[in-house]
């Protein structure tokens, strides 16, 4: 099938129209990926913890911890707030009273409140992090402690 027969003015037409498409599609492509990569949160996703069964949930306002050793074989898992300072690289985590307390009635009779909070006291607190590959790392500011957790 050929494109406008043996009419070589229309031709060219044609492929200007298709070359003018296919440059501004990659220039709204480019723009879309340098605006996400400036304004998106580099550590949103999933995360599997390497030395301990901790799998955090990083999304857009929370974090939900699902934290197997201490919550069972159940469904429950536990919402923390965080903030992100990406200029100084840190991560600060905290848990909310409301949220401990769902999690612990969702839970059942196994863990009360105080005990879910105190399992959860090695990830609730300011942490630097860092990011290679698939692996994120996570200091604690105080004592240096790392937390290394691998993209699901």
């Amino acid at each position: 099938m050929m494109i406008a027969k043996n009419d070589e003015e229309k031709r060219s037409r044609v492929f200007g129209i298709v070359t003018m498409a296919c440059t501004v599609l990659i220039i709204l492509i480019g723009a879309f990926m340098l605006i996400r990569l400036f304004t998106g949160n580099p550590i949103e996703g999933i995360w599997k913890g390497e030395d301990i069964d901790l799998v955090l949930t990083i999304k857009k306002d929370i974090i939900v911890a699902d934290y197997a050793e201490l919550l069972g074989d159940t469904d429950a898992k536990v919402e923390l707030s965080y903030t992100m300072d990406k200029d100084a690289k840190t991560l600060t985590i905290k848990t909310e009273d409301e949220k401990l307390q769902e999690a612990a009635q969702a839970l059942g009779e196994g863990i009360e409140e105080s005990g879910l909070k105190s399992a959860l006291g090695m990830i609730t607190t300011t942490f630097e992090y860092s990011m290679e590959d698939d692996r994120l790392t996570l200091t604690e500011r105080e004592y240096g402690e790392q937390l290394v957790f691998v993209k699901k």
